[in-house]
């Protein structure tokens, strides 16, 4: 793909299909089990391999993750492994438009190809004869998937895009992350996205005094090695951290959220309405696919949201402004536990 397109067409597309909000609150939190105080990140860079161009396929979630799955290799081993993108994209059920970061992550917890066994094609175009012809010829064997399984990495859970719960899971991983790209993207330090014409994925590997730093997989410029800045308010849409959890994480999960919300999830001592509840989850969902970049927050707290709209008394606008606040590393505006006042 010739990236130079950024500067004079309005739509650009890179493969990454961003996660829906079920899959989202489905995923495990990152911030019920870090414990302690944050540690300052490792250098992530000096784990993570050379820059790969991902050319004309639409593979970038599954480059970024393969990324990742090398850099837990090296930090733990020493060893440098390249591993399949390639593999990894038609195994994790990748579409002809791309794929999503959570199947992407699933994938390298379950098994990650060396690329010796399965070399990487760059295609030079894209469409789906392309698509059809490497997906006939992508599967391995079971033997192979089996030899991936000792490479796998840690279980993976969903982090919040604000700036300190970035920064408090890079000290265990970096993390796969989705951002707009739109012109500009190229600047010595892209500035924060303006119209948004695709959904990217890449590997956030840290902070520098000019904003985020990211590892791509998209060739920006000549002599490119792969590394680029984020301006600090530079939107990140979603994110994902590599961790041991606990087994029970989805009973933690569970209580921490009950303990948190009891008033909400007790519908605020009102009488239960499966209509008001139904009618409140269409006008959010509806609210979503205009203000997108709120689906990770909201997404952690999608039926705290709902019971907050059909029995709290808070009004759409609330919410957005809350959860908005809220990604924008601000803080909470309500405590939505409570009836409002």
């Amino acid at each position: 793909m010739n990236l130079r397109r950024l500067f004079g067409y309005p739509q650009i597309e890179t493969g990454a299909i961003l996660d829906t909000v079920e899959a989202i609150e489905q995923a495990p939190r990152h911030e019920l089990f870090c414990g302690g105080e944050p540690t300052t990140p490792p250098d992530w860079k000096k784990y993570l391999p050379k820059f790969r161009n991902q050319g004309s396929s639409w593979w970038c979630t599954a480059f970024a993750n393969t990324d990742i799955a090398s850099a837990f290799e090296k930090k733990e081993t020493g060893k440098s492994i390249l591993f399949s993108p390639y593999e990894l994209f038609y195994r994790t059920g990748g579409q002809l438009f791309g794929n999503t970061l959570l199947n992407a992550a699933n994938g390298i917890c379950e098994s990650v190809v060396p690329e010796e066994y399965k070399p990487t094609p760059v295609p030079n175009t894209w469409g789906q004869a392309v698509y059809d012809k490497y997906k006939a010829e992508a599967k391995v064997s079971d033997w192979i998937l089996e030899q991936g399984k000792k490479y796998r990495a840690k279980s993976r859970a969903v982090v919040n895009t604000d700036p300190e719960s970035l920064i408090a899971a890079l000290s265990v991983s970096p993390l796969s992350i989705a951002i707009p790209i739109s012109k500009g993207y190229w600047d010595k330090v892209a500035p924060k996205t303006g119209k948004k014409v695709s959904i990217h994925n890449v590997v956030l590997t840290g902070v520098t005094d000019k904003g985020w730093e990211i590892k791509d997989s998209l060739q920006g410029y000549p002599n490119f090695d792969g590394y680029h800045i984020l301006a600090p308010d530079y939107e990140i849409l979603f994110a994902v951290s590599f961790i041991d959890l606990p087994d029970d994480w989805q009973g933690i999960q569970a209580q921490a959220k009950q303990d948190e919300f009891k008033g909400a999830l007790e519908h605020y001592g009102r009488r239960r309405s499966m209509r008001a509840e139904i009618d409140a989850s269409i006008i959010l969902t509806r609210a979503l696919e205009i203000n997108y970049s709120l689906k990770g927050v909201m997404g952690k707290e999608w039926t705290i949201a709902i019971n907050a709209f059909a029995y709290g008394g808070y009004t759409l606008q609330d919410l957005l402004n809350h959860y908005t606040s809220i990604k924008r590393g601000k803080g909470k505006i309500f405590d939505l536990n409570k009836v409002k006042p």
